[in-house]
C-alpha cells in the first residue's frame, strides 16, 4: 500500500498498482490512482482525479473538480463546487454530486446510482442497446432545477425538489415524485430515513429536510395530498413519457388520490396536478392516452 500526501501547492500524485491512499490537500492537484482499490481525496482546490481498475473511493472536496476513469466499482463523493464527473465502464458505480451545479455523465454498461444534490445539476445516462438490459440506472436530481436524462435502459428517474426537466429515452422508465418525509435511501429503497450521503459537503437531500429549497408549500389538502408538501415545486417537465411502457411512481400520497382525476389538458401536453402548486407536464401527450396502469401509488 502506498501513502501519498500532497502539499499546499499544485501536486501531481500517481498511485501504484495496489491499494493506495492519496491525499491532495490544498492546491489544484492532479491525482491518478492507478490499479488497485484506492482512496483518493482531492482536498481543497480545483482537482483532476482519475481512478483506475480497482474499486475506488473518491472524495472530491471543495472546488470545481474533474473526476473520471472509474474502471472499477467506484464510490464518488464530489463535494462542494461545480464538479464534472464522467465515465464509461462495465461496472455499477455509486456517484453523489455536491452542493453546486454539477455535470454527471455515466450510467453506461452496468446499473449505476447517480444522485445530484443542491444546485442545478445535469445528470445523463448513456446506456445503449445491447447494454440496456443490464444498465437500469437510478438517477436522482435532488434539490435544484435539474436536467435528468436516462439512457436506453429501464431507468428510475427522480427530479427531486425544484423545477426539473426529465427525459427517459428508450426503455420502460419509472418517474418518481414524493411527498415530504418520503426520502430515498442510497439503494433507492424508501423508509423515510435518508440522511443525504454526499460526504458531508452539503445538506441537499430528497427527504423533505433540505432546508434550502425555494417554493416548498406546507399545509393544504388540494389534490388529495393529505396536507403534506410535494417534493418538486412548480412544474416538472417529462419530455418523452410513453404511456405504453413508462410509469409514474407516487410516494406518500393519500390512498384516495386519483392521478387520472388530476390530469388536465394544457399548452404543450397534459398536466398532472399533485396539489399545493406542484404539477408535472407530460410534453406532447393528451389526457386520453393515460390509464391506471401509468400510475403507481407507493
Amino acid at each position: 500500500m502506498a501513502f501519498l500526501p500532497g502539499t499546499s501547492g499544485n501536486d501531481t500524485l500517481t498511485g501504484a498498482d495496489e491499494a493506495d491512499i492519496i491525499l491532495g490537500e490544498q492546491g489544484n492537484d492532479s491525482i491518478d490512482g492507478g490499479a488497485g482499490d484506492d482512496f483518493l481525496s482531492g482536498g481543497q482546490g480545483n482537482d483532476t482525479i482519475t481512478t483506475g481498475a480497482g474499486d475506488d473511493v473518491v472524495l472530491g472536496g471543495p472546488g470545481d473538480d474533474s473526476i473520471g476513469g472509474m474502471a472499477g466499482r467506484d464510490t464518488i463523493l464530489a463535494g462542494a463546487g461545480s464538479d464534472f464527473i464522467a465515465w464509461n465502464d462495465p461496472t455499477g458505480d455509486l456517484v453523489f454530486g455536491g452542493g453546486d451545479n454539477d455535470t454527471i455523465l455515466g450510467g453506461d454498461v452496468a446499473a449505476d446510482t447517480i444522485r445530484g444534490s443542491a444546485g442545478d445539476d445535469l445528470i445523463r445516462a448513456f446506456a445503449t442497446s445491447p447494454d440496456a438490459a443490464t444498465a437500469a440506472d437510478l438517477l436522482q436530481g435532488n434539490a435544484g432545477n435539474d436536467t435528468v436524462i436516462g439512457g436506453d435502459a429501464s431507468d428510475t428517474i427522480e427530479g427531486g425538489a425544484g423545477d426539473d426537466f426529465l427525459i427517459g429515452n428508450d426503455g420502460a422508465d419509472a418517474f418518481v415524485f414524493r411527498m415530504s418525509g418520503e426520502g430515498a435511501d442510497d439503494d433507492g429503497s424508501d423508509d423515510g430515513t435518508d440522511g443525504g450521503t454526499d460526504g458531508g459537503t452539503d445538506g441537499g437531500t430528497d427527504d423533505g429536510t433540505d432546508g434550502g429549497t425555494d417554493g416548498d408549500i406546507d399545509g393544504g389538502t388540494d389534490g388529495g395530498t393529505d396536507g403534506g408538501t410535494v417534493i418538486g415545486t412548480g412544474v416538472d417537465l417529462i419530455a418523452d413519457f410513453d404511456p405504453s411502457e413508462d410509469v409514474v411512481q407516487l410516494f406518500g400520497f393519500a390512498e384516495d388520490f386519483n392521478p387520472l382525476e388530476a390530469l388536465s389538458g394544457a399548452a404543450g401536453g397534459t398536466l398532472l396536478d399533485l396539489g399545493n402548486g406542484n404539477s408535472v407536464l407530460f410534453v406532447g401527450r393528451t389526457v386520453a392516452e393515460f390509464g391506471t396502469e401509468d400510475f403507481l401509488l407507493l
